[in-house]
């Protein structure tokens, strides 16, 4: 989706890494719900159970929160595929 919007879909994406993932995740407790690391992280701390993994994340809503990210990805990406061969009565196909 980034590489639809600009030509610089990798820096975007770097950029998103950087202020997301490191930033805001290590700074504001709440986004760490939000964070696809923390998610790792929680998984990670559940099969170790090491305190220096600072997951922030139990397991349950790390696996939870991964599959519903998941489950939205694969929606998006079903409903581009179908919207993408939409077409309207009496418009050229």
């Amino acid at each position: 989706m980034v590489s639809v919007a600009t030509t610089r879909a990798i820096a975007v994406g770097l950029l998103y890494v950087l202020v997301w993932e490191t930033l805001l995740s290590n700074f504001v407790s709440g986004v760490k719900l939000l964070s696809v690391s923390h998610y790792g992280l929680g998984i990670a701390n559940g099969f170790v159970n090491d305190t220096a993994l600072q997951a922030g994340l139990t397991v349950t809503t790390s696996v939870v929160m991964g599959v519903i990210v998941t489950g939205l990805a694969l929606a998006l990406a079903l409903a581009v595929n179908l919207l993408s061969s939409f077409t309207l009565k009496g418009e050229p196909a």
